[in-house]
């Protein structure tokens, strides 16, 4: 079944580069976008999203996106909530965590960034922009990074085998070749001084790693 998302920002051409980074993910499809709280909540209420991209500032009001979240995550507690903002101070993102935001991604953020946080947003697992990755930790309580050692791919890989995902699912979330997963995983073993990957998993939930997911 697709994730249907919703899109909700007051800039029409950022409306349409996301719709069209979308359009060819055969599992996502956007099913609306809205420019207000009240358009959005109306979209929603009548036909309910698996996750809903937000930006925190609406026509000028910084708090919009806040209380969009906070409302319907009241009313729709199916729905998820990512936001997608060009903000990176803490107090923003705390805001957006608070209000029950489950992910936090700046609109720099890649095609690929985005379609792996909606993916795994939409199976429970919260999600960060790594450039936004100490200060989303530290809104939900978390430590800064674990393994900063490890090479952002890497740690990618890492994060993913710690969330119970195996070599398939890892390539197909990352666009990569299963061969070169294992590779990947052959370096993480060696990179983390490990007899196997059973446990790097080990070590990885032990840091907190697996349930925020950095994208």
């Amino acid at each position: 079944m697709n994730i249907r998302v919703v899109i909700v920002d007051d800039y029409p051409l950022y409306v349409t580069g996301v719709k069209t980074a979308l359009s060819d993910i055969s599992d996502i499809e956007v099913i609306g976008d809205a420019d207000t709280v009240t358009a959005t909540v109306e979209l929603c209420r009548d036909n309910p999203p698996d996750i809903v991209l937000v930006d925190l500032e609406l026509h000028s009001d910084p708090g919009a996106g806040v209380d969009l979240i906070g409302r319907l995550s009241a009313e729709l507690p199916h729905t998820r909530f990512v936001v997608l903002s060009q903000y990176r101070e803490r107090s923003r993102i705390a805001a957006a965590v608070t209000a029950g935001a489950c992910g936090f991604l700046h609109k720099e953020s890649s095609r690929s960034v985005l379609v792996q946080a909606i993916r795994a947003v939409a199976e429970g697992i919260h999600v960060l922009d790594p450039s936004l990755g100490d200060h989303f930790r530290e809104a939900f309580g978390q430590p800064p990074r674990p393994f900063p050692e490890l090479s952002d791919r890497l740690h990618q890989v890492l994060e993913l085998l710690a969330a119970g995902y195996g070599y398939s699912r890892i390539a197909d979330t990352l666009h990569l070749a299963p061969g070169t997963v294992r590779n990947l995983v052959t370096q993480l073993v060696h990179a983390l001084g490990v007899r196997n990957k059973e446990e790097a998993v080990v070590q990885a939930r032990e840091r907190g790693l697996g349930t925020h997911l950095q994208v």
